[in-house]
């Protein structure tokens, strides 16, 4: 399953508005499927220049009901703890390694800062995947490439995220809340993946 492919599962997944988990399920398999394909296909390209912390290319596009993202991460690279604005969704490893680790919200402190209960931590290599549901208590994660080489994830989101939060430590021992507008380094990256263009009739035009 080449990236053009995969737009039109996902696509039409949404069509079929499965509830939350039979949709993660189902998103489990395209993206297995997908980052298997991927092994035997072009790499990203991780000579590409970002103005974050790490790159964030949007596969399809910005008019799409979703979102389907590649992030490259340099070597020693990390996103903050963040939400995902109560969209449901997945990412996988699509090469290299990336560190995950989940958090959920405690006690509430001053000035509205809350305290954020660390969970469990999985290394996501080799087609690994991990979901995204507003249900689940571990809903915020920060995610990090810890290791000497270039990683790259694949995130599904099935409603589109615009903005979200980050949570950032206080000399409290609380975490402030600070708003943030997802950005993207580029749109319509599929076609650095390579295959036909995902067309809105549900066919890849040839």
């Amino acid at each position: 399953m080449n990236a053009a492919e995969l737009i039109l599962e996902i696509r039409e997944l949404k069509r079929e508005a499965c509830p939350p988990h039979r949709s993660i399920e189902r998103l489990d398999g395209m993206l297995t499927e997908f980052v298997r394909s991927g092994a035997e296909g072009p790499r990203p390209d991780f000579t590409r220049a970002t103005r974050g912390l790490y790159t964030r290319l949007l596969l399809n596009s910005m008019k799409d009901d979703f979102q389907v993202v590649l992030v490259l991460w340099g070597p020693g690279s990390r996103s903050p703890i963040h939400d995902h604005s109560g969209t449901v969704g997945m990412v996988a490893a699509y090469t290299g390694v990336t560190r995950e680790t989940k958090y959920t919200e405690g006690a509430t402190g001053p000035g509205g800062c809350v305290q954020l209960e660390r969970g469990g931590t999985t290394v996501l290599r080799g087609g690994a995947t991990t979901p995204i549901l507003p249900s689940d208590g571990m809903r915020l994660h920060d995610m990090a490439n810890e290791t000497a080489g270039w990683s790259a994830t694949v995130h599904v989101y099935l409603t589109p995220i615009l903005d979200f939060h980050i949570y950032e430590p206080s000399t409290s021992g609380y975490f402030r809340r600070e708003p943030r507008e997802l950005w993207f380094d580029a749109e319509n990256a599929w076609r650095g993946l390579t295959g036909p263009s995902p067309t809105a009739s549900g066919r890849a035009a040839r």
